[in-house]
């Protein structure tokens, strides 16, 4: 949910050439019980010298880097600036983040989804199918078992996807009319 624009550029300089959108928490809800959470980002070029809300509504192909900083064992900035996704982590000793997952890629063949299953009984016919499915497991249609996941943190959700494979969903569902990940940034 953007609440506003903030103009952090110094008033002694000229405006800069980026627009950020980012949420400083992903995943809030879980700082109390120690599960990772994270911050989400993308970048855009602005295209003004004085934005305003408008000029954040780019599309999504108009980002010029995206990423995430994971906070949970250990520290990650996984990032893309178009071509690939790099995970770096940070060296407590040296206190810089090194590339420690060159060119992720989300696997192929994967077994594990995750889905807020709380929300069933609110989803479309379709999304319900396709979760029976995967819980089949092998006696079903798609003739294998499935690991279903949720921690309520994109940033969790994402990373543990692209390091094994998987899909993260948060389907719309008749409660809310509209998927709850944010466009802007998730």
């Amino acid at each position: 949910e953007v609440v506003d624009v903030i103009d952090v550029a110094d008033k002694h300089k000229k405006n800069g050439q980026y627009l950020l959108m980012f949420d400083p928490l992903d995943g809030s809800s879980n700082v109390n019980v120690n599960i990772s959470v994270g911050t989400i980002f993308s970048i855009l070029k602005s295209v003004s010298s004085q934005p305003d809300l408008t000029e954040y509504l780019q599309t999504g192909t108009a980002q010029i880097c995206a990423g995430y900083a994971l906070y949970g064992t250990s520290t990650m900035l996984v990032f893309t600036t178009g071509n690939g996704v790099n995970g770096f982590t940070l060296d407590a000793d040296s206190n810089e983040f090194l590339l420690t997952h060159p060119d992720m890629k989300i696997a192929t063949d994967t077994q594990e989804f995750a889905i807020n299953m709380s929300n069933y009984r609110f989803w479309r016919e379709p999304v319900q199918r396709y979760i029976d499915e995967c819980l089949q497991g092998e006696e079903g249609d798609r003739k294998k078992d499935f690991n279903m996941r949720w921690v309520a943190s994109v940033v969790a959700e994402v990373h543990r996807i692209l390091v094994r494979g998987g899909v993260f969903m948060y389907p719309t569902d008749s409660k809310s009319r509209s998927g709850k990940l944010r466009l802007m940034y998730e």
